[in-house]
């Protein structure tokens, strides 16, 4: 398989001193995965916890190439669309003053942030209670927004 492909799987342990880990899953080998695609959740891969990821065959086994979501407290505290999709929320605030705000993505907990320069022409439409269209980076360590357009 050349191929990612996307599993839901346990958390089976993660040894954040040697940089990596596996999770498991009911129906195919485990999974390796290394700190480098580990790096934003190192201090929340606990021993039982559910994940989604993408993975890939390689010469060494399944690896890892993706971490979409980790169950935090029963929850999906991260998560990331395919980027050809675009995800829909509501203005939860936005400071003009400032630059930024954060928008309550539709099926996500936590807030998601966007700052006004990625907001461009309309950052001056944005307010609480608006619904907007926007791309999801979940790579940095906080939810951010990209290629946002009013609904």
């Amino acid at each position: 398989m050349t191929e990612t492909a996307v599993k839901e799987v346990e958390v089976k342990f993660y040894d954040k001193e040697k940089g990596f880990g596996f999770f498991q899953t009911s129906n195919t080998s485990d999974l390796f995965v290394h700190a480098s695609v580990a790096e934003a959740y190192v201090d929340q891969l606990i021993a039982g916890q559910r994940a989604t990821v993408e993975y890939r065959s390689t010469d060494k086994g399944l690896q890892v190439t993706k971490i979409i979501s980790l169950e935090v407290d029963g929850v999906a505290s991260l998560k990331e669309h395919p980027p050809e999709r675009f995800i829909t929320g509501v203005v939860k605030s936005f400071f003009h003053d400032r630059g930024y705000g954060f928008i309550n993505a539709d099926g996500f907990s936590g807030d998601v942030f966007i700052s006004a320069e990625v907001a461009g022409k309309v950052k001056h439409s944005l307010k609480a209670g608006v619904r907007v269209r926007f791309m999801m980076n979940t790579s940095a360590p906080k939810l951010r927004a990209s290629a946002i357009s009013l609904i």
